[in-house]
């Protein structure tokens, strides 16, 4: 929906995340650096964009331990890459629980250039309360090259106008962490026979190189994650996302 200032998207999807300890074979949990740990949720997500603004408010519902498929996911990767034979022990992984969860994000932007290519600034502050994670987060955004308004851009997924874009992403980023059922266990008790606490302040980092063209759009990532806990490192890993709008 959208009249000639703010458009809303809603959106219903299903997420699913896997988590292993860097050994996989290891059966000795006290040798483990973090519990196995399995999620899989449905998420309702309401956002409201604005000439230079967004709010995105996401609500999700999910189950861990084995019910969430994580452990048979991880195990059928594993058994079909060429690459990598491994199957994981999954022992002791973090057991059967429900949980929900509230995300919300204001994002602000500054057109800072336009001619011979735009360059734009922003921040935005997020937070996400729940039994599954509560954190505070805090987002610093730049982005350079041939790049859509707010309101039509892929680098917010904003659907409608398809003209193209062509630009680079940088984002850095401080997070507060008070609960992480993935590492600690759920907020409303927990029995499972590992667990470890998490350290409280992570830095993000990300650099994005966004394709759209036509109803395609390409997004390349370069992504790093400060370490989680005391016993596990820093992580960097590269993304490939392809999307089609109808």
């Amino acid at each position: 929906m959208q009249d000639k200032k703010n458009k809303t998207q809603n959106s219903l999807f299903l997420s699913q995340e896997v988590y292993t300890p860097s050994l996989l074979e290891e059966t000795d949990i006290s040798k483990f650096d973090r519990p196995y740990g399995g999620y899989l949720a449905i998420n309702f997500e309401h956002t409201i964009t604005g000439q230079d603004w967004i709010f995105d408010f996401i609500y999700s519902f999910g189950v861990t331990g084995k019910i969430s498929g994580g452990e048979w996911l991880q195990n059928l990767f594993h058994s079909t890459a060429a690459t990598d034979s491994r199957i994981a022990s999954w022992v002791g992984q973090i057991e059967n629980n429900f949980t929900n969860n509230c995300y919300f994000k204001y994002l602000k932007e500054w057109e800072l250039h336009t001619d011979p290519f735009n360059v734009y600034f922003a921040v935005a502050p997020s937070t996400a309360i729940g039994i599954k994670e509560i954190y505070f987060q805090n987002d610093i955004l730049f982005f350079i090259g041939k790049r859509n308004p707010t309101l039509h851009t892929a680098a917010y997924h904003q659907l409608g106008v398809l003209k193209n874009e062509f630009f680079l992403g940088i984002n850095v980023g401080y997070r507060y962490v008070a609960h992480n059922t993935m590492l600690e266990g759920n907020l409303i008790g927990d029995n499972s026979i590992f667990l470890v606490d998490p350290l409280h302040h992570l830095l993000l980092l990300s650099t994005d190189i966004h394709l759209r063209r036509g109803r395609s759009d390409i997004k390349l990532s370069y992504k790093f994650k400060s370490a989680e806990t005391n016993t596990t490192e820093s992580h960097l890993y590269v993304s490939l996302s392809l999307a089609r709008n109808f």
